[in-house]
């Protein structure tokens, strides 16, 4: 399995109360190796890291607005966690939806930790 992929998605909401609503639609959501955005940015022509383009990604949309890197804020929150993430030994994903021609939209990142072991752990 790649480390970062793009997947074609359907958000679908249903609600019966107070009124009768419903509605679905396509979106694409990126999985990202944090360790590797870069290279994933160089080797995509329709990708880039802090730099627009069709499908971007910017430190600043997905943490403090000062700009820290989502990989520096995931490694700090799980640091003292005893994993091999926070050492450098694991991979650092991250489930979110990008920017798409410079537009943010607001949406739920899911950070995903990979340990040598190939285990999964919450954040």
């Amino acid at each position: 399995m790649p480390k970062s992929a793009l997947y074609h998605c359907e958000v679908v909401h249903k609600r019966l109360y107070p009124k009768h609503h419903s509605f679905k639609y396509k979106i694409a959501m990126l999985l990202l190796d944090l360790d590797n955005l870069e290279r994933t940015s160089a080797q995509h022509r329709f990708f880039s890291y802090n730099q627009w383009n069709i499908f971007s990604f910017f430190d600043r949309d997905h943490g403090p607005s000062d700009g820290t890197p989502p990989l520096t804020l995931g490694r700090k929150s799980n640091a003292g966690k005893g994993d091999n993430c926070c050492s450098g030994e694991g991979t650092l994903l991250l489930l979110t939806l990008p920017r798409m021609y410079g537009y943010v939209f607001l949406n739920l990142s899911a950070f995903i930790i990979t340990l040598i072991a190939k285990k999964n752990l919450p954040l």
